[in-house]
């Protein structure tokens, strides 16, 4: 399965997302970002993860999070948001396809996974929302507790 392989390195990002969330404040000026700055926002980025260049490679493949990381960090991390969104729909859709002759465990296995891949998707939809209305980190940290429990859907 193709579309789990970016993923795979987009639900660690995420995660790092919420570990640079402090940065996305109003209170603290930001300087528009120049080549340096996008390298090292990328490299900040994908600092905890194992495959540190699998992960940068990702991002610099993808135009719109490309794009996003010459503007503010906020716009790159829910630029790296709306990303994952579109690979848990595609995910979602490939594990929706129908399948040849499959045993009942396969069969059970595949709607757990589309049913995991399609919480995903809403619940990341759901965490965009509420971070671009609060325009990055809010104070409340339910809403950072429902991005972590999406991504827990996504581990599993």
């Amino acid at each position: 399965m193709p579309f789990l392989h970016k993923f795979t390195v987009q639900v660690p990002l995420l995660f790092s997302f919420l570990l640079l969330s402090p940065l996305y404040s109003n209170s603290a000026p930001i300087s528009k970002p120049n080549n340096n700055n996008v390298t090292a926002l990328i490299n900040k980025a994908c600092s905890s993860l194992t495959n540190k260049v699998l992960c940068m490679n990702y991002l610099k493949s993808n135009p719109k999070v490309m794009a996003a990381a010459t503007s503010k960090p906020l716009d790159f991390a829910l630029a790296i948001i709306h990303s994952a969104i579109g690979e848990a729909k595609n995910i979602h859709s490939y594990l929706s396809k129908p399948r040849g002759k499959l045993s009942p465990p396969a069969i059970e296995a595949y709607n757990y996974c589309k049913t995991q891949w399609g919480d995903v998707a809403s619940g990341l939809e759901w965490s965009l929302k509420i971070k671009r209305k609060d325009k990055g980190y809010a104070l409340d940290t339910s809403t950072d507790y429902d991005f972590v429990v999406n991504l827990d859907h996504a581990t599993n």
